[in-house]
């Protein structure tokens, strides 16, 4: 009886190279498709408006227990650790100036259109909530644990707790910023043009990530900068009024366009301006050749000083 020849060893080899060339190639093909889903999938971008909605009814101290938390942990950073009261105070200040953001935010992305900018902002807007949400937690669980410890609080405790704090909330400041990015990209490209979605309101919500990123840097030296976020929010988005009387004032539309014209004159952002922030003004220094006082103007805008 014959013999059957053997397979040669090589050819074994091969053919085993082959299955694993097959197999590779079939899950790159499907991380491809999965990409290409993730990517091109429209988004459901009434998600990102119950988002808002939901962020403003829940964000941090708006609720009773989280005020308490808070309060009680400010008694005790003023009784033992005075050094910090006014951090304590400035954070939350910026925590209301975020309340105030997300209402007038709530109060118009509902009407935006879904279109090729809320598709492309979707991410940064849900991930910076999702980020917002998760440092919110770590600040309650801290603020939670400083309230279940012993009655008496030494100094070192309490700063040891403050800076753990800060960092969540630097954390939470940034987040924030995203998603204010994100919303004002919304809000220019995703309302119609018209009484709500002027020039005004375009510098307006261009400029306020610009304030939450300067303060994330260094909660501690931004007391100054904080007073002004709030004079910025409380003037422009509290009401909306003069955003509102844009269209028919000659003199918010003249400071417009003069404020228009800082970053080609001064090669720089507005956040340079207000991490300049002294005790009454911004030290930012003006050139020689801004003739048309750009600079002043600027200033004055992000002092929340502006009028119709």
């Amino acid at each position: 009886m014959a013999k059957k020849n053997k397979q040669p060893k090589e050819k074994k080899h091969l053919s085993k190279g082959k299955k694993w060339l097959i197999a590779l190639s079939i899950l790159v093909l499907i991380a491809i498709i999965v990409v290409v889903i993730v990517v091109f999938i429209p988004k459901n971008v009434n998600d990102v408006k119950l988002q808002i909605t939901a962020q403003k009814e829940k964000v941090f101290l708006l609720n009773e227990e989280d005020n308490k938390l808070y309060s009680n942990f400010q008694t005790k950073i003023n009784a033992d650790a005075k050094e910090f009261s006014q951090e304590v105070i400035d954070v939350k200040a910026v925590v209301k100036n975020i309340n105030v953001a997300l209402d007038f935010y709530s109060s118009h992305i509902a009407f935006a259109q879904d279109n090729n900018v809320f598709q492309a902002e979707y991410k940064t807007i849900t991930n910076g909530f999702n980020d917002a949400i998760n440092y919110e937690n770590s600040i309650i669980n801290t603020l939670t644990e400083v309230e279940q410890k012993v009655d008496k609080y030494s100094a070192t405790y309490l700063t040891s707790a403050w800076r753990e704090l800060k960092i969540s909330f630097s954390g939470y400041f940034k987040a924030y910023s995203q998603v204010f990015e994100g919303l004002g990209k919304v809000f220019v490209g995703c309302l119609g043009q018209g009484v709500i979605n002027n020039d005004f309101s375009k510098l307006v919500v261009k400029t306020l990530p610009s304030y939450y990123n300067e303060i994330a840097i260094d909660i501690s030296k931004s007391s100054q900068i904080v007073q002004k976020l709030t004079a910025f929010t409380n003037k422009y988005l509290l009401t909306s009024s003069l955003i509102l009387n844009y269209n028919y004032s000659t003199t918010l539309q003249s400071s417009v366009r003069q404020i228009d014209k800082f970053e080609k004159l001064y090669n720089a952002k507005f956040q340079d301006v207000i991490k300049t922030a002294a005790t009454s003004d911004f030290t930012f220094a003006k050139l020689e050749n801004d003739t048309e006082n750009v600079l002043e103007n600027v200033k004055v805008f992000l002092s929340g000083g502006l009028s119709a």
